[in-house]
């Protein structure tokens, strides 16, 4: 994930050029212009003019079209890595990918400002040895300034980032156990608890912003006393007749070309400083898509897998259409692993491969939308026809659930937990799901119940994964993980 230097170098090598050249004209023909306005002077003042705001306006317009390519692509491998197994703190990557995205256009920024000090041979012939003695002093002595502005900007945004990620992470888990806080009673706690973390979030913008403006002013001011001195130095030098108007405004213009390229690479400093985390952090964790499924030909590959609960690591190939049967207490990390699997959380150490393949996830917690069955198990795609077939297959053809047009409550209060596991194994299988996902379901099966279940998954090509503390839905499982034992 990264653009190619040498491009921006030449996009830096022509910015820099341009902006000499144009402040070059600017200050010759603004001469020109005010000793005889009357002549073509004013047409010409006017064409650098309108060079100038064309060159600035495309320079910025380009380079937001880059980085809004570049978001789009790189937030399509995020997305695909995260599809196919990848691991990692999901609100982190994201920041990650914007800082990259803001650092596009740095190495251009960084050219441009080196380009920029071809100017100062013309501060020494336009305006004299004095006058680029003092603008190198003025800048030399500014340079601590710029470094500490930098460095306070730099704080602010890996503060920023660390307790973004913090409080994007709280909503997740909220939004998460939402289901479980709706059922207990506490959802209003969840929605307190959300608007607290989003307060919070908004003081923590603020308070970025304003180191970040603080460090703004800084150079701004710093800029300008260098400009102005120089600007003070070639005055003299005009009112003593040793300079004309002609060099003093070249000077003039000259200078502030230069102060702008350097100020504008200086106040990136902490852009370049999250570009580089964040560049390390993607590359940690190989955030492209060919990595992550060219490599796997089966559903999912686990290699020296560690997640909260589990004692040993584990590694295991699950081919296409094979089952998995995951067994042991509670607390031995079934959940967990299961959620390492499909790419909810991140694993304490190892790797998870898996191919691109729809999964449906059933678990006791399943919710439903405050709508009918029809809209909650066809989703507007599956037709009457087989939404009655799937619900005959599970048991549940002559239950009330057959009447398409009932509408189920969003906190499941009128069913019963099988029902609910019925329910969500429907809508999964209606909606073509190439994985299915059992997380500790059987024990709320009766008998019947779990044949039929059975039934219904083994005549399928399902890849099959089924977490349980005893009873199995998948009777012969391919392969047996038995945890806290291994």
């Amino acid at each position: 994930m990264t653009t190619t230097l040498s491009g921006e170098r030449s996009a830096g090598v022509a910015s820099g050029l341009l902006g000499l050249a144009s402040a070059y004209l600017l200050g010759h023909t603004l001469a020109s212009f005010s000793l005889d306005p009357v002549r073509s002077y004013s047409l010409a003042l006017f064409g650098v003019l309108l060079f100038r705001v064309v060159l600035d306006r495309t320079e910025d317009l380009w380079w937001l079209r880059v980085r809004s390519r570049h978001r789009y692509q790189w937030g399509q491998e995020l997305d695909s890595f995260i599809a196919t197994g990848g691991s990692g703190d999901i609100v982190s990557l994201e920041g990650a990918v914007e800082h990259l995205v803001n650092g596009v256009g740095l190495e251009a920024a960084r050219v441009a400002a080196g380009v920029s000090f071809l100017g100062l041979g013309v501060l020494c012939f336009n305006g004299g040895w004095l006058t680029l003695l003092v603008f190198l002093g003025v800048m030399g002595c500014s340079v601590p300034f710029y470094i500490r502005a930098g460095r306070r900007s730099e704080r602010a945004s890996a503060d920023f980032d660390e307790r973004h990620r913090v409080l994007g992470q709280q909503q997740l888990d909220i939004l998460r156990a939402t289901p479980d806080l709706r059922a207990s009673g506490g959802l209003d706690f969840a929605v307190t608890t959300i608007v607290a973390v989003s307060e919070s979030e908004h003081r923590l913008v603020r308070q970025t912003l304003r180191e970040t403006i603080g460090s703004s002013l800084t150079t701004e001011f710093l800029g300008g006393v260098g400009v102005g001195l120089a600007a003070m130095v070639v005055g003299f030098g005009v009112l003593d007749r040793s300079r004309s108007l002609s060099d003093a405004l070249v000077t003039l213009f000259v200078t502030v070309e230069i102060v702008a390229r350097l100020r504008r690479y200086a106040t990136d400093f902490h852009r370049r400083s999250d570009a580089a985390r964040a560049t390390a952090l993607l590359a940690v964790l190989d955030l492209a898509p060919a990595n992550a499924a060219d490599t796997i030909t089966g559903a999912f590959r686990v290699r020296d897998l560690l997640t909260q609960g589990m004692v040993t690591p584990l590694s295991f190939d699950l081919a296409r259409g094979q089952s998995l049967s995951v067994y042991g207490a509670s607390g031995s990390g079934k959940s967990s692993l299961v959620d390492v699997l499909l790419g909810l959380r991140a694993p304490l150490s190892g790797s998870v491969s898996r191919a691109h393949l729809t999964t449906g996830l059933i678990r006791p917690t399943a919710s439903f939308f405050r709508a009918s069955v029809r809209e909650n198990l066809g989703l507007g795609t599956a037709s009457d026809v087989d939404i009655l077939a799937t619900l005959e297959a599970l048991g549940l053809g002559r239950s009330r659930y057959a009447e398409l047009d009932v509408v189920l409550s969003d906190d499941g209060s009128q069913m019963s937990s099988g029902e609910r596991v019925r329910l969500a194994l429907a809508r999964a299988l209606l909606a073509g799901v190439e994985v299915l996902v059992f997380d500790d379901v059987a024990m709320l099966l009766d008998d019947e119940s779990r044949h039929l279940v059975a039934e219904s998954v083994t005549n399928r090509d399902l890849t099959l994964i089924e977490v349980t503390q005893g009873a199995r839905i998948v009777v012969t499982p391919d392969f047996l993980v038995p945890l806290g034992e291994i």
